[in-house]
């Protein structure tokens, strides 16, 4: 404990990062943002170890990734253990070390199958997720919509994750359109989520593009691109549309905006108190398809097309979130 808190104090703080979603030879572009949460961490001086398992509702993973943390604790003095997802913080739960861990959405929320209804294997997450909640020593939840989800009253903060806004800029839609060949005239509406996850609802997107283009004409756009690439969809597209089931606190939602890009969404995460009040955003009540596409028709139609919606979104600045994060760190550091 002394050495912890000794080594807190000279600014140099060991981080074991525990996720069960980083990115591989298959998905090389998985959870960009976690990825640059940790080159962020790094960048101010702290020694980030990231331990990947894939946990696929097997034990036998659980049990795998518990015997490699602590091969891993046994070999390297940490101070702090950051599990990502309430699952994460299976292999560590018994760690003397202390413990933070962030809670996104599915952990907290349940998993969805195929039709998009949740799952007993969600409902088994979601009983996991509240049991981890209790015995981490800090609690970080993406969203003001989680916490009443966790009975951690003490030491629980809401923390979303940060955008590069850098990146993440208004530009021009006549070039962006250029270079990803789509008519120049027509309306655009950009999907929020990968199309082949159940829990992100295309099909509602699809079914409100049909009632769409009975009065109004619009091109669908998906994306399934390297995050350094989503500037340029954003720029090209009129409006953004969110269906999921359920979200913690997606950053399409605050990219968008900070490239100026109206939103249209079901009410999920914290959707709503990002855009409420902002022209041309709307929050649908339902996941009914014709409220969706006249909510779309609202947006598209809008009178004032010279959004300004990037201010709501600086205090999101990812370089003044890591800070917070850090804090965090050396907040529970002290107290263990």
């Amino acid at each position: 404990m002394y050495r912890q808190k000794q080594m807190a104090l000279g600014k140099i703080i060991r981080v074991l990062m525990v996720t069960t979603e980083w990115p591989s030879d298959n998905i090389p572009s998985a959870v960009p943002f976690l990825v640059r949460d940790v080159d962020l961490l790094r960048k101010h001086n702290l020694i980030v170890d990231v331990l990947h398992f894939t946990g696929g509702k097997n034990p036998y993973n659980y049990l795998r990734a518990t015997l490699q943390v602590m091969k891993k604790l046994r070999l390297v003095k940490y101070n702090v253990v950051h599990a990502q997802w309430g699952q994460s913080a299976i292999p560590v739960f018994f760690s003397s070390l202390p413990l933070i861990t962030t809670f996104r959405g599915s952990d907290l929320f349940g998993i969805t199958n195929k039709n998009g209804n949740y799952t007993l294997m969600g409902a088994l997450l979601k009983l996991v997720s509240k049991v981890v909640a209790i015995r981490s020593d800090y609690v970080i939840l993406v969203s003001n919509r989680m916490l009443p989800l966790v009975s951690k009253k003490r030491n629980v903060t809401v923390l979303p994750s940060g955008i590069n806004l850098n990146l993440f800029s208004p530009g021009s839609k006549d070039e962006a359109r250029k270079k990803l060949q789509i008519d120049p005239i027509k309306k655009v509406i950009l999907f929020g989520g990968d199309i082949n996850r159940p829990d992100k609802r295309y099909h509602l997107a699809r079914k409100a593009k049909e009632i769409l283009d009975l009065d109004l004409p619009v091109e669908l756009l998906t994306a399934k691109v390297d995050h350094s690439e989503m500037p340029i969809f954003y720029r090209a597209a009129d409006v953004l549309l969110m269906t999921s089931k359920h979200e913690g606190s997606p950053n399409m939602v605050k990219e968008a905006l900070a490239c100026n890009l109206p939103v249209v969404s079901v009410d999920v995460g914290d959707v709503k108190e990002r855009i409420n009040g902002l022209p041309g955003c709307f929050i649908c009540e339902s996941d009914n398809p014709e409220e969706i596409a006249r909510a779309l028709k609202s947006s598209l139609t809008y009178d004032n097309i010279d959004f300004n919606f990037r201010n709501t979104v600086l205090e999101l600045n990812e370089d003044i979130l890591i800070i917070k994060q850090v804090d965090i760190y050396k907040q529970v550091i002290d107290q263990s």
